[in-house]
């Protein structure tokens, strides 16, 4: 390979650099493979890039996949292949007989061409998890079996790594899929093509417009596209420019949303949701010690003041205080794309893993992104839940891996929502991957009327109450979601008489119907646990913070904790 000077995506650089320095000969590329490749102001697939990456200077470009088999770049490659010593066939170098097409065969022909004297060769094997997929060795098929031996032995061989002018590029979309000797061989360099970055997105979209005729909405300047689409590749921006062409439309605003979450939903398996939030912290009622911290941190967010952005928070407390709508409120309130993160737990093995890893990918490709967790208690369990299976405890380790990556703070925030604190690990809410813990309880007397004028203002329903104090006496120890129920309830009362708006007499007539039906000692002890987690007296309310004694707390959780367990509530 020549040193000729060429704009090369960072990756290929990466990959051309540590060719030539000796380090690797083979290379397994993964993740975004099959995006469009920029290349001397072109966009081409990852098969042509690699095409004109190595021409003139590979005297043969072979490429393989189990479907297409062995192919050449160019008909005089596939007689020079033919013509090698030990694969001589002018049958074969004339394409009048077909080169069979099983994995174990083609390797072999290509290991013979590899050793050949004075052998130039790159080979590009495609959809390598086909020809060596993932799983314990001794279940493998005997074929399986020896493709993987096969790619390990062309690694490893020094005749092929220093003195031959040779390399091999193996290419897989999810790393995961591939066999774990391979991905694991030291001698096999690991190069993973991300999804573009919002300036190589930007330069796309204008190469859409320019070379391919998209047009885009006069509502929606390129920069705030380049933004919308984060996450995205390349390809993926092509298909949403051709289906506005068939619809006959602009790149618009709706058109981005609903794709982008089709794509992101089926490319994770259905382990992200993509959400965007309508409503930002000033529609939450009440709760002013929560919002104020979570105001402060959307602001170093968007002033790029990451080391004050915590790597990830944990909301808890008692069903229906607000945990997940503020979590929601706060990603709108950062201005940064926000995603649900699910179980990715499944019957086959190692699947699980797989899907995750490739997440994480994704979720790394939408950065600067929020990433909640929702009733983070039913799948944070101690070390992998509570079915301690091997499954489990690696979709743990891999979680807290990510969790922990400092190359991630302030670029992706993870939220976990927990009625439940006790049931997730100590280790997850270490400083350094849970930063901050903090307590959502019931809302305090000042606080409720605010909580209602918020719904009423949320849900655009008219309101006339003058005096707040008999709907505060009624409401003690009330949630939001309690109060938002009365509220619709005095709502459905005043249409019924046909009032112009809801007054005091339909909120106390819809408390009157109201029922509450809770364990009251179960609310406690998750409001205890959420007291004994908390951070920091800061993230207390005003009335508890000079008051507050953690041991008292800790004394009262236990006794809660031994009445559950008797009465097999927990």
């Amino acid at each position: 390979m020549d040193t000729t000077t060429r704009v090369l995506p960072p990756w290929a650089e990466e990959l051309r650099q540590k060719y030539l320095a000796g380090v690797a000969n083979t290379f397994l590329i993964h993740f975004n493979v099959f995006d469009q490749v920029p290349y001397n102001g072109d966009y081409v697939p990852l098969k042509e890039f690699f095409y004109r990456f190595f021409d003139g200077k590979k005297e043969i470009v072979v490429f393989y996949n189990v479907s297409e088999g062995l192919t050449f770049a160019t008909e005089e490659m596939r007689r020079k292949f033919f013509s090698l010593p030990g694969l001589r066939s002018e049958e074969y170098a004339a394409g009048l007989k077909p080169i069979p097409k099983q994995a174990s065969v083609v390797l072999g022909l290509i290991e013979t061409a590899l050793k050949a004297p004075k052998a130039s060769i790159a080979v590009v094997i495609d959809y390598l998890e086909t020809v060596a997929p993932a799983g314990q060795i001794s279940f493998l098929s005997a074929e399986d079996r020896q493709n993987v031996t096969t790619l390990q032995r062309w690694a490893s061989n020094q005749y092929l790594l220093e003195q031959s002018d040779t390399i091999v590029i193996l290419i897989a979309s999810k790393l995961g899929d591939v066999h774990e000797n391979l991905r694991s061989a030291p001698q096999i360099d690991l190069q993973q093509i991300p999804r573009p970055d919002h300036e190589e997105r930007l330069a796309y979209l204008r190469y859409l417009i320019e070379r391919q005729g998209a047009t885009v909405s006069p509502e929606m300047p390129l920069e705030r596209l380049a933004g919308l689409t984060a996450g995205l590749n390349r390809q993926n921006l092509y298909n949403i420019h051709k289906l506005a062409r068939r619809e006959s439309r602009a790149i618009d605003y709706e058109l981005v949303r609903d794709t982008k979450k089709e794509i992101l939903q089926d490319e994770s398996a259905g382990l992200l949701e993509v959400v965007e939030p309508k409503h930002g912290l000033d529609s939450i009622g009440g709760l002013e010690y929560i919002k104020e911290r979570l105001m402060k941190i959307a602001r170093y967010m968007r002033e790029g003041d990451t080391k004050r952005v915590p790597m990830a928070l944990a909301f808890g407390g008692p069903p229906g205080t607000g945990k997940t709508a503020v979590a929601f409120a706060f990603a709108k309130e950062s201005g940064v794309n926000c995603v649900i993160l699910k179980e990715a737990r499944e019957m086959w093995v190692g699947s699980s893993e797989r899907n995750q890893e490739y997440v994480f990918r994704l979720i790394e490709a939408m950065a600067p992104v929020i990433v909640i967790v929702d009733e983070a208690d039913q799948s944070e369990g101690s070390r992998g839940n509570h079915t301690d299976s091997e499954v489990d405890k690696r979709l743990w380790a891999q979680k807290i891996r990510f969790m922990g990556d400092p190359a991630h703070r302030g670029r992706i925030i993870f939220i976990f929502t927990s009625n439940r604190l006790d049931l997730i690990d100590v280790a997850m809410k270490r400083r350094g991957r849970i930063d901050q813990i903090i307590p959502f309880l019931y809302l305090e007397d000042k606080m409720r009327p605010m909580v209602f004028q918020a719904i009423f203002k949320k849900q655009g329903i008219p309101y006339d109450v003058s005096d707040w104090q008999p709907i505060i006496d009624a409401t003690d120890r009330f949630s939001g979601a309690d109060i938002e129920s009365i509220v619709l309830s005095a709502d459905e009362l005043a249409a019924e008489e046909k009032a112009p708006a809801v007054t005091q007499q339909h909120l106390l007539a819809a408390l009157d119907d109201f029922i509450q039906a809770r364990n009251e000692e179960m609310i406690r002890y998750m409001e205890l646990l959420a007291l004994t987690e908390c951070s920091a007296r800061s993230m207390l309310p005003e009335s508890l913070r000079e008051t507050f004694d953690r041991n008292a707390a800790l004394e009262e959780l236990d006794q809660i904790r031994a009445k559950l367990k008797l009465e097999g509530v927990i």
